[in-house]
């Protein structure tokens, strides 16, 4: 079993400096039988995963891929999100092509009702 604590101070591969995103935001799972699972860990602003229909839902515990896009922070913001696999990855770099499309996807939900 493999954990990552995700945060300003998270055991995660990249650095978060998102002042909306706690020392310890969230929790990836992943068992021996590669379940992979979020948890939000009390944070102050939440944690959300954008879904199959491209709505950004608020969660507490949820099972997930790794090719899950998670939103650390507050859904009225651009918040910091990443795929979920990044956590595992030795060296993390270049995420301007999911900043590209939480940026589209922001705007398309714009006029649309969150849950």
């Amino acid at each position: 079993m493999l954990e990552v604590i995700i945060g300003k101070e998270g055991t995660q591969r990249f650095a978060i400096n998102g002042s909306r995103v706690s020392r310890q935001h969230a929790k990836i799972t992943v068992t021996d039988s590669g379940q992979w699972i979020l948890e939000d860990l009390n944070s102050t602003n939440g944690t959300y995963i954008i879904n199959e229909n491209d709505e950004l839902v608020q969660i507490k515990r949820v099972n997930i891929t790794e090719f899950t896009r998670i939103v650390l922070a507050d859904q009225t913001s651009m918040g910091f999100t990443f795929y979920a696999h990044h956590v595992l990855e030795e060296d993390p770099k270049n995420y301007q092509q999911e900043f590209g499309m939480f940026l589209k996807f922001m705007t398309r939900q714009s006029g649309r009702k969150r849950r």
